[in-house]
């Protein structure tokens, strides 16, 4: 039989090798009182204090101004299923058809380019395309005449610029971003896909 460390309890065995009597020896035990040992107190360890962490804002999505020393990635791939007409080839095709034309300048060195040729791949895009002239215009290529005409409507890249048969731009139909009024993104695809409607149906 054990007990917890304190005095009463060295009293009642004491009486007890007497062989006095378990009972008294309890008795007596109970009288004296307990006196527990000392209990050693528990530190509660502090918590350090953590630095706040910020989150960066996102980057906002802008088109690119410059060239770089080096293509990156060699040629685009724009996939789709319809086809890519020259300036010259889409402009006349314009011109006997009807229809307005669509034109994308853009540069195989251009990141954003690359990251927007998956768009037309859509179906919605590629359906919406059936009612226009699809023009693909490498910007480092196209004719001077042409380059100074089309810098008029920014120097930054991709361009989707939606014009009429004759060539003249459509003034109504732009992108979401004022300062960049042609430029498009994946994130602006149902913007793209509003103008594209708007221009087949113009």
């Amino acid at each position: 039989m054990s007990f917890p460390v304190g005095t009463c309890y060295e009293s009642a065995i004491m009486f007890d090798s007497r062989r006095r009597g378990w009972a008294a020896a309890l008795l007596l035990g109970v009288s004296l009182g307990c006196e527990p040992g000392p209990i050693a107190k528990k530190e509660t360890p502090r918590a350090e204090p953590v630095a706040a962490v910020r989150n960066p804002a996102p980057a906002a999505v802008v088109p690119t101004a410059r060239a770089p020393s080096k293509k990156k990635g060699g040629a685009i791939e724009w996939k789709a299923p319809f086809v890519w007409r020259t300036w010259d080839a889409g402009l006349a095709e314009a011109k006997t058809s009807g229809k307005n034309i669509f034109l994308l300048v853009y540069a195989d060195w251009c990141p954003k380019c690359r990251n927007l040729a998956p768009v037309f791949m859509d179906p919605e895009v590629a359906k919406l395309a059936d009612s226009l002239v699809m023009v693909l215009l490498d910007q480092d290529n196209a004719p001077s005449g042409l380059a100074q005409k089309l810098g008029n409507l920014g120097n930054y890249i991709p361009r989707i610029v939606f014009l009429d048969k004759d060539g003249q731009p459509m003034p109504n139909l732009k992108a979401p971003n004022p300062r960049y009024p042609y430029f498009y993104t994946p994130q602006t695809l149902m913007s793209l896909k509003g103008n594209m409607r708007t221009a087949s149906t113009s």
